[in-house]
């Protein structure tokens, strides 16, 4: 008599795949970590300075990297980017000047069309870094967010 041969179980149900990663994104003289579930996304068209674009499609939100050349101080980049948002017709809610990881950045808090964003801005070695990031204003979860990313950026 041939033993009874095994039959599968059907009821086995494949390994659970690990929750998505953190992604640390790198850059000449930057570091600065991306939640799980942003997707870097490739811009529309070219756009000056862009370091990193990343877009959280279930939450209608952005992370946005700028790094670009400039010789003026922290304070004369921080006008420039007041100006920017002020002439693209943003309302500017607040700017206060923040430590993140030792250094120093301001803080620009806007809104535009239903949509909130907050912007550190810094100089440092010759260049401007901007960091925005938010979403939907009628959300306020996104300042949490936002502000996590912010902690998260290094300066090298």
């Amino acid at each position: 008599m041939t033993p009874p041969t095994a039959v599968p179980d059907a009821s086995v149900t494949p390994p659970t795949p690990p929750p998505p990663a953190d992604q640390v994104v790198t850059g000449t003289g930057y570091q600065v970590t991306i939640p799980a579930g942003w997707v870097k996304m490739d811009p529309p068209q070219e756009t000056k300075g862009l370091e990193a674009l990343f877009l959280n499609k279930d939450k209608h939100s952005l992370i946005i990297l700028i790094k670009e050349p400039f010789t003026g101080t922290s304070a004369e980049y921080t006008l420039e980017a007041l100006r920017g948002l002020k002439g693209a017709g943003a309302t500017l809610n607040s700017a206060k000047q923040v430590d993140i990881n030792g250094n120093k950045f301001v803080l620009i808090d806007s809104n535009k069309d239903g949509v909130r964003m907050w912007m550190w801005v810094t100089v440092q070695n010759g260049s401007g870094l901007a960091l925005s990031c938010g979403g939907p204003a009628a959300e306020d979860w996104h300042q949490g967010i936002c502000t996590t990313v912010a902690s998260s950026l290094k300066l090298q």
